[in-house]
């Protein structure tokens, strides 16, 4: 073929790279200066997904250097794309203050759900099983019917939401006070699979621990306990995600 000036063989096209348009592969932090008003420092919050760009962070705890806990009940919106913060102001009721809960949002209803955390310290008076969800939409909390065989309260839970069956799942947490440490700690495997969690940490095992599994159906408003006992089974554990 008769080619111009400066124009490369159709042949030899595709081999044309722009190496001024390489894409950098390197990974590193960069700082992040959102606008608006964060989340008071705290800690054993919920960071749940609520879109592709989105979270949001609800609850947790601060101490204090002489062990005073002060809880929040409150839910912040963070924009990844717009490097913002929103709080996101009840219109009508309110979740009692909490940390170590579990969180979903189910996209569907646009209802943010909360599960459980303790209100103060570790013993079992302060402990919940309480049940709230929060309309995104109307910014409304309603507490939901506990019936059936509603699990004991906990802290340090984890919960995983099939937003197709519109069920919550709740595992693992710590239902008493926390027991002496052993010397030895057993250590639960590194990876196990059971639909829909995946744990993929090593946790500490110690006494005072919840291995059961639960769901709460939304439409029917009602708990169950699965029978989720074995080969496969994780071992019990709290905090882990």
């Amino acid at each position: 073929h008769a080619n111009t000036v400066g124009q490369m063989p159709p042949q030899r096209a595709e081999l044309a790279v722009d190496t001024s348009a390489a894409v950098s592969c390197e990974k590193r932090w960069l700082p992040c200066r959102p606008s608006g008003t964060p989340p008071a420092p705290r800690c054993s919050h919920t960071a749940t997904p609520l879109s592709a760009q989105k979270f949001l962070v609800v609850g947790g705890g601060s101490c204090t250097a002489a062990g005073e806990w002060t809880h929040f009940g409150d839910v912040h919106e963070f924009d990844a794309r717009a490097h913002s913060w929103r709080e996101l102001v009840p219109t009508e009721g309110e979740l009692p203050p909490r940390r170590g809960h579990c969180a979903g949002v189910h996209l569907r209803q646009q209802a943010l759900l909360v599960f459980g955390g303790t209100s103060g310290g570790t013993g079992m008076r302060e402990l919940l099983n309480d049940f709230h969800r929060f309309d995104l939409q109307r910014r409304a909390w309603l507490k939901l019917p506990t019936t059936g065989t509603t699990p004991r309260p906990r802290r340090g839970g984890m919960s995983a939401l099939s937003e197709q069956r519109g069920q919550l799942w709740v595992f693992g947490g710590s239902d008493s006070s926390p027991s002496p440490l052993p010397p030895a700690p057993t250590l639960a495997a590194p990876l196990t699979l059971v639909p829909p969690f995946v744990f993929y940490s090593y946790v500490p095992v110690y006494p005072g621990l919840d291995g059961d599994m639960y769901r709460y159906d939304l439409d029917a408003e009602t708990w169950h306990k699965e029978d989720s006992h074995g080969a496969h089974t994780p071992a019990v554990r709290t905090f882990c995600r």
